[in-house]
């Protein structure tokens, strides 16, 4: 994705590499970590054309950067976890003392590497110690404590940094219009490109960011909290519910704190102060209090319907404290 490409150059883990390619001082093993695993992939797709490529920083023009856009790159191999078994791995292992077919390097990409056996990543580890000085292996995991310490201890690591609003907004344009619901999804996404981007294609987003604030608008007795509840009987849905609620509640409380400029959703900086009006600090510290135990109740597995009615519920007895 051409797209993502470019998100990926302007990142300080991109320049960090580009870096040490134009120094001469790319490390033998990389590890990066994310939680957005799409983006993940893009990432080391982007650094194996940029290792490859025969100018400083990626030209997307010579042999090596058009054979790694089609795919064709003989020097650039990569395995997605589903593709991993001993076999595999052997001949990957049999594989990396042979010489690059046509440039300097040979790079193995291992994709989710969090999620291979642990007879498997122990497999890898003795050619991610002391690979030959013409192989690079870049390691993707969501989850850096499934990879084993001794991976770990002898990759680089390198923390994909997230995005800010400014920086996604004219790549999410086209998933949305409207600006409210792209900055909610950033939110949520916590900046992460391919999640962004993956939460605003969903038809369903922009529903449940209405009914977020509706909750908190609208929402006003218990006789309200069945309307509201019958609207979530899935576990990822209320997931999702309560992740919107978090960020709603932050900025509330930031609104009330009087630190208008550390608010997530500006855009929706009117109707955010107004719903602010009908609650306390204290209030707002109390149904964050409540959002944490329901994701651990989602955690544990605890009835989605549960979840909801305790959740709305509180939202409810906070409101009409506050008014009193």
């Amino acid at each position: 994705m051409q797209e993502i490409e470019k998100l990926v150059r302007q990142s300080k883990a991109y320049a960090k590499i580009k870096h040490e390619k134009n120094v001469d001082k790319l490390s033998h093993a990389y590890l990066f970590v994310s939680s957005d695993t799409e983006y993940l992939a893009e990432f080391a797709r982007a650094i194996a054309k940029l290792i490859m490529c025969q100018s400083d920083d990626i030209c997307s023009v010579c042999s090596s950067c058009c054979k790694n856009d089609a795919g064709v790159h003989a020097d650039v191999m990569k395995f997605k976890s589903s593709d991993i078994n001993p076999l595999v791995v052997s001949e990957f292992i049999s594989s990396i003392s042979i010489m690059p077919y046509e440039g300097n390097y040979k790079i193995y990409i291992f994709e989710d590497v969090g999620e291979y056996s642990q007879i498997i990543q122990n497999k890898l580890l003795k050619s991610i110690e002391e690979p030959p000085a013409s192989v690079i292996i870049l390691l993707t995991t969501n989850n850096e404590n499934k990879v084993i310490s001794t991976i770990k201890s002898r990759a680089s690591r390198v923390a994909l940094d997230a995005f800010s609003l400014s920086q996604l907004m004219p790549y999410l344009k086209k998933y949305s219009s409207d600006e409210k619901i792209i900055e909610m999804a950033v939110a949520s996404s916590q900046g992460l490109p391919c999640q962004s981007m993956k939460t605003l294609a969903d038809v369903k987003f922009k529903t449940l960011y209405d009914t977020v604030f509706n909750v908190f608008s609208n929402m006003n007795s218990s006789s309200d909290i069945l309307k509201f509840a019958s609207l979530f009987t899935d576990k990822n849905e209320i997931q999702e519910f309560v992740s919107l609620a978090e960020i709603i509640v932050r900025d509330l409380i930031v609104i009330s704190a009087g630190e208008e400029e550390l608010m997530l959703c500006k855009s929706s900086k009117k109707e955010l102060i107004e719903i602010s009006k009908g609650f306390t600090i204290s209030g707002l510290s109390t149904i964050i209090d409540e959002i944490n135990n329901a994701l651990r109740k989602i955690f544990y597995g605890v009835s989605p319907v549960t979840i909801m009615d305790s959740l709305l519920f509180k939202i409810v007895e906070v409101k009409v404290k506050c008014k009193k």
